[in-house]
């Protein structure tokens, strides 16, 4: 009679590349792909954790442990309950597209949370292929205001093979999230980078405009040794978790020189006199449209506290 196998109980180290339910399929350290079971007591396991596994093979491993995270960018789900998106990148790729739409206060929304969990955001406008000559020249205009700031821009199109190389160059040495509307283009954009990847690519919807989501799971892909690439499900709407309004300002890089300069210490930078950030933005030094996306960004979480 065989001996039974002797249950390997080292740990060994892993990443996390896709989450679902009570599995997560992992790297592990010698490049090996596996599906591994998540332990009932595990705390939250999401793409781009770096964990500790014990097992042999897809029918025989576990997830034992996770690291401290680096990042984790989160999200309030509809319940208003914190829902982890991805951990440990170091970039996001906030897309954008003429159709299902420019959302400003979303990409603004964006900003604030890579400038509060210290990731740096790149502002992609994809399928410029879509405007006129003239309605591209209106767009980059108004996004301007955000170079002006320090964020850095880049304009692509998958049909026109239009500004890939640029994205590329940003995505080196990094671990970067796609994320936008369904529709925007992020699958294909992966796509285009990982040709030898098998993703699904949706149409948007010919009545409401909106896309599919074609990608389903957050998923991250390799671009090179030093370079991966996560793909996160397309979301109608992005919302912050519960932040005061200091923390907001915080967000609005360009508000940071005038921190300090108000008259009161608990300023709320609205009607206050000798307000710095509304002289500032009455003598042109900050965007009126971006001073009225933090006002919004305010108010929206003054009607979260009124409503419990």
């Amino acid at each position: 009679m065989n001996p039974e196998p002797e249950q390997d109980t080292n740990d060994k180290k892993g990443t996390v590349i896709a989450r679902f339910g009570k599995s997560a399929d992992i790297e592990t350290s010698e490049g090996q792909l596996l599906n591994c079971a998540i332990r009932k007591a595990m705390i939250s396991i999401v793409c781009g954790d770096v964990i500790t596994w014990q097992g042999h093979d897809n029918n025989d491993c576990v997830i034992c442990d996770r690291q401290e995270r680096k990042t984790l960018l989160e999200r309030p789900d509809a319940s208003g309950k914190y829902k982890p998106i991805a951990a440990n990148i170091d970039q996001i790729i906030i897309v954008s597209a003429p159709r299902p739409g420019i959302d400003l206060d979303m990409i603004d929304r964006y900003l604030v949370a890579a400038e509060l969990i210290h990731i740096e955001p790149l502002i992609l406008l994809n399928k410029t292929d879509l405007y006129e000559k003239d309605e591209l020249q209106k767009m980059q205009d108004l996004l301007n205001t955000y170079q002006i700031i320090g964020y850095d821009i880049v304009y692509s199109s998958v049909k026109q093979d239009h500004g890939l190389e640029t994205l590329l160059n940003h995505l080196r040495g990094k671990t970067s999230i796609l994320v936008g509307q369904s529709g925007v283009g992020k699958s294909s954009l992966a796509k285009h980078l990982l040709p030898d990847i098998k993703i699904a690519i949706g149409k948007l919807s010919d009545t409401s405009g909106q896309g599919r989501h074609t990608t389903t799971t957050t998923r991250s892909y390799h671009i090179d040794a030093a370079s991966s690439l996560i793909d996160s499900p397309g979301i109608r709407e992005f919302n912050l978790w519960k932040i005061s309004p200091s923390e907001v300002a915080s967000g609005f890089r360009e508000f940071a020189e005038h921190h300090g300069n108000c008259r009161f210490n608990d300023c709320a930078h609205r009607r206050e006199p000798d307000c710095a950030i509304n002289t500032a933005v009455t003598e042109g030094k900050i965007a009126k449209r971006r001073y009225d996306s933090f006002i919004r960004l305010c108010d929206s979480f003054q009607e979260q506290v009124q409503k419990r």
